[in-house]
């Protein structure tokens, strides 16, 4: 109701979801846990950490008992 006496004001352009990206692509990883069944049917977890700037693995790791402590390195 407000809003009809309020001068109108052209919005400025926001950004683009790509350019944002393009922006913000050094500063962003991508982080995956997920779990491998072996040969002999035991389960290991792997943790995967990867880089978006370079597209390279930033981290990677395999433990048969996730903890707490192994996630938060």
């Amino acid at each position: 109701m407000v809003g009809r006496y309020l001068p109108w004001r052209p919005k400025a352009p926001s950004l683009t979801w790509r350019s944002f990206l393009q922006n913000h692509m050094h500063d962003t990883a991508a982080v995956d846990m997920f779990v491998v069944a072996t040969a002999r049917f035991q389960l290991l977890y792997a943790l995967v950490v990867l880089g978006h700037e370079r597209r390279k693995a930033i981290h990677f790791n395999v433990t048969p008992n996730p903890t707490q402590g192994w996630l938060a390195r």
